[in-house]
């Protein structure tokens, strides 16, 4: 699909945000050449994944890591989310559980079958 949108080309920049390493493998091969491919979920140990270091320079790609946010990013991503409700985020989460069912909730995630599971503090 993004080869169809993009003319063949790949896109501009890419976000992976779960820290999943089959998900990393998926979205650096969707890059244009000079793209650049954020990962900003991967803050728990996992496999590690191949990088193509011959890919990397003659794509002239630049894989950067993000790590430390300010509580003010994250109200600009609930605003983000907010103004975009057109889009399917919704269909990210595969349920919703209460606050005290977080060890069930950690449990779920787990699951490779299961994208992200919600957390609310009210029933």
């Amino acid at each position: 699909m993004v080869r169809s949108t993009t003319g063949k080309y790949g896109v501009d920049v890419a976000l992976e945000l779960s820290g999943s390493p089959s998900a990393f493998g998926t979205g650096a091969p969707q890059l244009r050449t000079g793209g650049v491919y954020v990962l900003i979920g991967g803050v728990f140990p996992a496999p590690p994944v191949a990088v193509q270091i011959e890919d990397v320079i003659r794509r002239v790609l630049t894989i950067r890591g993000v790590h430390n946010y300010l509580p003010d990013d994250l109200g600009t991503a609930l605003a983000f989310l907010t103004e975009n409700q057109r889009l399917p985020f919704a269909s990210l989460i595969a349920d919703w559980l209460h606050l005290a069912e977080a060890d069930e909730a950690f449990r779920r995630a787990k699951d490779p079958a299961v994208f992200r599971i919600g957390i609310r503090n009210r029933r």
